[in-house]
């Protein structure tokens, strides 16, 4: 059979006209593979790890996750067939990522000293058209699965985002209603530009606390600087929950609750007497000090640990992590962390509870405790 194509070029196919009528619906030989071989290929294509640590990341890496949502895109579009099974990839995970490719270009790096140049220099311009992409591309995602294709809501398991100033009341009320939306979803993280100002994201966020909207369907909640940890309180089976603070916090977070949050440099210690309410079924708690400059501060941090004990109301808690700089404070730590298992009520948690203390040359020591008060100690 002769075929021509739009530049008037001929050339000869093989392929019967059936054939070509089959593969054209979707329904041919070439597409007719199990969805297992399809979940194979989809799992070759990098997610970005959540939570995500920077420090542990390769930067090509972190590219290549960025460019997913769109390689998924581009799979979904090529037949009706190909378009059923990875529109499920696709939706999977919602992200706006540093560096991920749209419609309007790479979302860019949105770096502080653009954000304090002059009001009409180009670095200025460029952090706002950037900060309007972002918001921009955010919100043309939730739209598709909200109100374009609503059947593509239950799909959605994870998300991953950058919120920026531009318009911020708006999209963070917009971004309120998508999330009671999506019944499947398990996993929220959320980073901020810029991240200094904490004061006027927690002004913006106001928004989504006095909507009313309550997520009880996220069980894993991961802030980045600049974020108020109070979303924790809209997140009422958070089990693994993380906030992630500067190295030499400029500010003291302004909120009774939440001075410090799991997987984190912690701040202040009150927060360990409202978690066990705010987040009654949190399993795990990861203290990483590692990010303090000086192992002498460290050292201040451990004065005041014992104000950590509040953490044994937490029923369901089988895990006490801390990562430290300085060997010095290993055993101090560990003793830390069998006392807030002692205050546990008898029965509350049927699964041995781990103390685990981990050095910054991976030196780790670990107890184990049992549900009964006996706890064996293993070697390190």
């Amino acid at each position: 059979m002769v075929h021509q194509t739009r530049s008037g070029r001929r050339f000869h196919s093989t392929l019967h006209s059936n054939n070509n009528a089959a593969f054209d619906s979707g329904n041919g030989s070439i597409l007719n593979l199990p969805e297992e071989i399809y979940l194979e290929i989809a799992s070759h294509i990098p997610a970005t790890p959540v939570p995500t640590d920077k420090l542990d990341c390769n930067a090509n890496l972190l590219k290549a996750c960025a460019a997913r949502h769109v390689t998924l895109a581009a799979l979904s579009q090529t037949s009706r067939a190909l378009r059923r099974i990875f529109l499920r990839f696709l939706w999977e995970r919602i992200e706006v990522l540093e560096g991920m490719p749209t419609e309007n270009g790479e979302l860019p790096l949105l770096d502080i000293p653009a954000l304090k140049a002059g009001a009409n220099s180009r670095a200025r311009i460029r952090y706002k058209v950037g900060s309007k992409n972002y918001a921009t591309e955010l919100v043309r995602q939730l739209e598709i699965v909200t109100v374009r294709q609503p059947e593509l809501a239950q799909l959605v398991r994870v998300i991953n985002i950058v919120i920026t100033e531009y318009s911020q009341h708006s999209v963070l009320s917009e971004f309120a209603r998508s999330l009671s939306c999506f019944p499947n979803l398990h996993t929220l993280q959320i980073s901020a530009y810029p991240r200094v100002r904490y004061g006027k994201h927690l002004h913006a966020f106001q928004v989504m606390f006095g909507t009313g909207y309550r997520f009880p369907q996220i069980q894993n909640l991961h802030l980045s600087p600049g974020i108020p940890v109070q979303l924790l309180l809209l997140c009422p089976n958070v089990r693994h929950a993380s906030w992630r603070t500067l190295s030499t916090p400029p500010f003291q977070l302004p909120t009774r609750y939440f001075e410090a949050i799991f997987e984190t440099v912690l701040l202040d210690y009150s927060i360990a007497e409202d978690l066990p309410r705010a987040a009654p079924n949190l399993c795990q708690v990861i203290i990483d000090l590692r990010n303090f400059d000086c192992e002498d501060l460290e050292e201040k941090v451990i004065t005041e640990c014992h104000r950590l004990l509040g953490l044994g109301e937490l029923k369901h808690l089988h895990t006490f992590t801390v990562k430290v700089k300085s060997e010095r404070t290993l055993e101090q730590w560990l003793g830390v962390g069998c006392k807030i298992f002692e205050r546990q009520e008898a029965g509350s948690n049927a699964q041995p509870r781990k103390v685990i203390v981990v050095h910054d040359d991976d030196v780790s020591k670990e107890y184990v405790m049992p549900p009964v008060a006996k706890r064996k100690r293993l070697k390190a």
